[in-house]
Parts: C-alpha cells; structure tokens; sequence
C-alpha cells in the first residue's frame, strides 16, 4: 500500500508523523511525508529510501541521543515555530541549569542557531533531538508548553517547568499543574527564578509521582499502531479505481 502521510512541524507533529511513518514502512507499506520544509527535511523520499521513508536529512543531523549517565538530565524544548521572546527565554533557561547539580540539553529548534545560546560546560545545546529518544532519561524538564513535549513527557512520567508563550499553553500549563505534575512560571521568569522551580521539581517527589501516575493513564489508552490499522482497513475497503 502507498500512503502519503501529510503532517506539520509544530504542536508535537513531526514525532507523530514519525511514528506513522515507521510504523508503516515496518508493515511493509510504501511511505512518502508531505509537510513544511522543516518537517520534509527530517525524511528522505520513499524513492531513495527504497520505497519506505525513515527518518533522516539534514534537519535530522545530531538529533539522536545516546545518553552517557551521570547526574539528573533536565531536557529545554520550546517550540519549533518562531515565538516571541523564545530566544531570550532559551538563554536564561541555559544560565539556570549552568547553577544547577544537573545536565542539561537545550533544543533550540530549526528557527534558532544553537550558537547563540551560551551554555556552561554541563549544558548540551542542539538544534534537535528525538524526544522519545532523551525522555525516559529524563529528571525534568522545562517547556513552552505546546501539547506535544506536555503529553509526552508525562507519557514518559518526567514533572515539567512550564513557561507559556501564547496559544493553547497556558491551558495545558494550567492543567500540568492541576495535575500535580509541575509548576507554571512566566515567560519572563529570570534565570534565578527558573532554577529555584527546576529545583523544586527535582527535589520533591511529589511532581514525579504525579507525573507518573499520568504516563499510567495515558499508557492505558496508547495504541501507536491504530492509525495504520485504520489506513489498511480504510484501504481495503475502498479500493483505489484506476482511470
């Protein structure tokens, strides 16, 4: 079966469609990725890949994580579309790990060049790493709040630091911490004021075992195989007509 998986580059979609698309490729299925230029970069076509896409491409580079152990991990994601003041808020996020008994990796995203973070020697900055890769490796972590880093670093059960920059991630912050599992800041919380809410969220059990009562819920209805499921039977039922 050939199937065109359309996707996008925000809001948790490229590690979506990288689910469907090796989820797919792995059943045999013939794949192509439409999407933006960030998205379509992190894949090759299905023709040079033989027929199944993967991931890969130059948006891909460095993005795999073999993590060396060591003191507590504490992952930065923010959003990979331009925000305001995203920038500013990736360098204080770097100087309050730099204070902390931590590593940290700082994920700037395609719209920001890792150089221009500075970053002491126990902080990592990239442009990207897979996140399912860095996740179960985590202590913390320190987020926009865009729905795809909350869901699944609460699917990994890691507590979050969430610092909302518009749309919809004031109300998945608002619901992190209904939850129990992290704190809310602002997003122009100094350096000070972001490493005293890491600290909190490594030092109080509290957040981790909220958090990972979430991932417990969130494993029960997991299925990452449900979305082929669904284009094979849709497939067999109606057949493509030839013209």
């Amino acid at each position: 079966m050939r199937i065109l998986v359309a996707g996008w580059d925000s809001g948790g979609g490229v590690e979506a469609v990288q689910t469907v698309v090796r989820r797919a490729a792995a059943r045999g299925h013939q794949v192509r990725v439409l999407g933006t230029e960030g998205l379509r970069d992190r894949f090759t076509s299905a023709d040079r890949a033989g027929g199944a896409g993967r991931a890969g491409g130059a948006g891909a580079v460095g993005g795999t994580w073999d993590d060396p152990g060591g003191r507590p991990l504490v992952l930065v994601g923010l959003s990979s579309t331009v925000m305001s003041h995203e920038e500013e808020l990736l360098q204080r996020a770097a100087d309050a790990l730099g204070r902390l008994p931590v590593r940290g990796l700082v994920t700037t995203g395609p719209a920001i060049d890792p150089a221009v973070v500075r970053a002491s020697a126990n902080v990592s900055v990239r442009r990207w790493v897979r996140q399912a890769d860095v996740l179960p490796y985590c202590s913390a972590v320190l987020s926009h709040g865009g729905h795809g880093t909350v869901i699944k670093a609460l699917a990994a059960g890691v507590p979050l630091v969430v610092a909302p920059l518009g749309r919809d991630q004031p109300d998945n912050a608002a619901r992190v911490v209904h939850a129990g599992a992290g704190l809310r800041v602002s997003r122009k919380a100094k350096a000070g004021d972001l490493r005293k809410a890491l600290g909190r969220v490594l030092d109080e059990p509290r957040f981790r075992t909220a958090a990972r009562r979430m991932a417990a819920t969130l494993a029960a209805e997991r299925d990452e195989g449900l979305v082929v499921d669904e284009l094979e039977r849709a497939a067999l039922e109606h057949p493509a007509v030839s013209h």
